[in-house]
């Protein structure tokens, strides 16, 4: 496979890079495969093959459904990372409200800002819960 060409722009641990073309916002994969390949077919994603959201290499770039996207997530460990009830209990614990926290948690407990947040919120079902006992 050839090398990741990633979008220069800084982009959180939940999203895309963008860019800003004809007046209108994109994600940078998806306009970069516009440029490659043509429109983007209604109901239809653009897959990355190397699971990094910031790479724009229409080489790594295909059409799929959202099913076959969550389903190539799972198979590359990416998007289910279960919390045990221990761990979700010392992430309530350490959060202290600081500027960034969020982002250390989630780097310290292997998940993203979005499910440290829902977390923190209390909402369980953004989670899975596996007990360790």
């Amino acid at each position: 496979m050839t090398e990741c060409i990633e979008h220069p722009s800084r982009v959180s641990t939940d999203k895309y890079p963008t860019v800003k073309r004809n007046g209108k916002y994109y994600d940078a994969h998806r306009w970069a495969y516009m440029c490659a390949y043509g429109p983007i077919p209604s109901g239809m994603v653009v897959r990355h093959s190397c699971h990094n959201k910031k790479c724009v290499n229409p080489d790594h770039l295909s059409l799929g459904t959202q099913k076959e996207n969550i389903m190539d997530s799972l198979k590359a460990g990416r998007l289910v990372r279960k919390l045990s009830q221990s761990d979700v209990d010392n992430l309530r614990n350490e959060a202290d409200g600081s500027y960034g926290q969020h982002r250390v948690l989630a780097e310290k407990y292997g998940v993203s800002i979005h499910m440290v947040r829902k977390v923190l919120s209390g909402d369980r079902r953004t989670h899975r819960v596996e007990d360790t006992a």
